[in-house]
């Protein structure tokens, strides 16, 4: 006799619907696509750096590959990790319906697509990676605009910790605005 596990933690019932199942999840997973791309991105530059990649595989960047390390460990990841924490956690806190990932979406996807078309850009164009940079601002401003949204809706008599985030946010959007 087999037994057959039905669990949705078995990896052969998994879907990429899952992932839009829940806020969480659609920002963690461009967060863990942008790192991934990120730090395979730096891997290999230091590969290169220290010659253990051949002539074929290692070739310069346009952009100073410090900045374009920092700003992408900096702005890529972090804020998305954040935007899954702050639109599952954010509405508890505040007492709100949460968002759905479907919502999530349009802004998430052009942090991430914008986080990759960052990485590219350094060595293809210095202007597809100032696009993409753009792309990741925007999304970036939607998300914001989306905590600040739910913030105004409710009615919870303690929004301090919320309230800051929101408006440490707004600052970062402004202090980093193209």
């Amino acid at each position: 006799m087999t037994l057959h596990r039905t669990s949705t933690s078995d990896p052969a019932q998994w879907r990429w619907s899952t992932v839009l199942r829940a806020p969480h999840r659609l920002a963690f997973a461009w967060a863990q696509t942008v790192l991934l791309f990120a730090s395979s991105w730096w891997l290999m530059e230091h590969l290169a750096r220290s010659g253990w990649l051949s002539a074929a595989w290692s070739f310069q960047p346009m952009l100073s590959s410090t900045v374009v390390h920092s700003v992408a460990m900096t702005f890529g990841f972090i804020p998305l990790f954040f935007s899954g924490f702050l639109f599952t956690a954010g509405p508890k806190w505040l007492g709100v319906a949460a968002p759905s990932a479907q919502a999530l979406l349009p802004a998430t996807t052009l942090q991430g697509a914008g986080w990759l078309l960052w990485l590219v850009g350094a060595y293809i164009s210095p202007w597809l990676a100032v696009f993409g940079g753009g792309l990741a601002w925007s999304g970036l401003s939607i998300t914001t605009t989306l905590f600040i949204r739910l913030l105004f809706k409710s009615a919870a008599s303690e929004k301090v910790h919320a309230t800051l985030v929101a408006a440490a946010s707004r600052e970062a959007l402004i202090k980093t605005g193209f």
